[in-house]
């Protein structure tokens, strides 16, 4: 039967046409065969309109006749050939595509650079396609902000906007304010590991081919869960896997470490690029929200990012700045930037512990791993007891 599209959940197998959906829920194992409820939708141009519930063993060709046999005798829309025959291929695509959708592999090494797949960004340099990214910072970072102003950068029409901290009163402000015409967006009350919830959100992603989902806040959205026990990050993570679509995440930072997302240790290991905000004011006033990469599993570290944010009642801008402008903004830098600018202004060399009081940066071992892993830029004297460090070729 041709024209079938099928998509793989958690627990749930969905096969359509253009006309009819059948999903598989509650998928298990019972007495050698595998089972499950059986929902038939008619699809419709706005909407599915549920026809029949029943339970099926997948594996079981008299199951199956039966099902299509009830459809059959329940619908008038099509003949029994065609029900007996869509049923047979769902099951078929069941077997063949959810039982292997994770199977073994054998890899091999690839001699041509090329010819392997590179991480790929959906928008550069903050979010890679197809992983999990996170954001996290202060209050009144503008993070929610700086989300919608990403799903302005890409066709707005595919981002998923699922809010657990305002309503859509407060959504359409902002999109407004950002310039944005539109986007999916539901305003969510139940924890996103509710099953009901999940299978929904699944479903919407692979019927609107929604490529960015953005979800607002980390915290809230597991509401009732203990979020420094290890299987809150565990089960959010197994789901945000099975939509199959790049996730960006809103968090906040950890009480007294900025430098942790809030709860479990999972939260900032099972991301795969992670940013922090943080919002600094400029002698002339300017408001500069920057961005630092925290951590990146996918490729080296990104440098700081930074935008000036104007807000004004009618409109929200942000414009790309570069960080070396703005003096208050130095320790933002790269820590060999910072460091290079500052042996630029002492030709005699510093010492380890110098450049660490000068820079305001205690962690002495970061210095000098990085004075050593670029010595191409910086140059090691001794001069008896005394270690210093210069720039080459000044």
């Amino acid at each position: 039967m041709e024209g079938l599209e099928y998509d793989c959940g958690i627990n749930k197998f969905v096969v359509r046409n253009e006309k009819w959906c059948i999903e598989f829920n509650n998928i298990h194992q019972s007495e050698g065969h595998w089972r499950a409820l059986v929902w038939l939708y008619r699809i419709l141009p706005n909407e599915k309109k549920l026809c029949l519930t029943d339970i099926i063993s997948l594996t079981s060709s008299r199951s199956q006749i039966a099902i299509a046999d009830s459809i059959f005798e329940t619908l008038a829309d099509e003949d029994i050939t065609f029900w007996r025959a869509f049923i047979k291929e769902a099951c078929l695509l069941f077997l063949e595509k959810f039982l292997n959708k994770n199977e073994t592999i054998f890899l091999e090494e690839q001699k041509e650079i090329a010819q392997i797949s590179q991480p790929e960004f959906l928008i550069y340099p903050f979010i890679y396609k197809n992983q999990v990214n996170m954001i996290f910072g202060s209050g009144s970072t503008y993070k929610s902000f700086l989300a919608l102003f990403f799903s302005k950068l890409i066709d707005s029409n595919k981002v998923l906007y699922l809010d657990y901290e305002t309503d859509e009163a407060e959504i359409k402000r902002r999109m407004n304010l950002i310039g944005i015409s539109g986007l999916f967006y539901r305003q969510c009350d139940v924890p996103i590991t509710h099953p009901q919830l999940y299978e929904k959100i699944a479903e919407f992603v692979f019927e609107k081919k929604i490529e960015l989902l953005i979800l607002d806040s980390l915290a809230t959205a597991l509401m009732g869960e203990d979020l420094n026990d290890v299987s809150a990050p565990s089960r959010l993570f197994g789901i945000l896997r099975s939509f199959k679509t790049t996730i960006l995440l809103i968090g906040h930072h950890a009480k007294g470490i900025k430098e942790l997302p809030y709860g479990s240790i999972f939260f900032y290991n099972l991301p795969r690029n992670i940013w922090k905000t943080d919002i600094r004011t400029t002698a002339d006033g300017s408001r500069i929200l920057i961005l630092t990469n925290e951590k990146n599993n996918l490729a080296p570290i990104q440098p700081p990012q930074a935008f000036k944010i104007t807000f004004d009642p009618s409109f929200i801008s942000f414009i790309p700045v570069n960080i070396t402008d703005y003096q208050e903004l130095e320790d933002k830098l790269p820590l060999k930037e910072r460091i290079t600018k500052l042996l630029l202004n002492s030709p005699n060399g510093l010492t380890v512990k110098e450049i660490s009081n000068l820079l305001d940066e205690k962690d002495t071992t970061l210095i000098r791993a990085t004075l050593n892993k670029y010595q191409d830029t910086f140059l090691k004297e001794h001069n008896g007891n005394k270690i210093t460090w210069k720039l080459k070729n000044l």
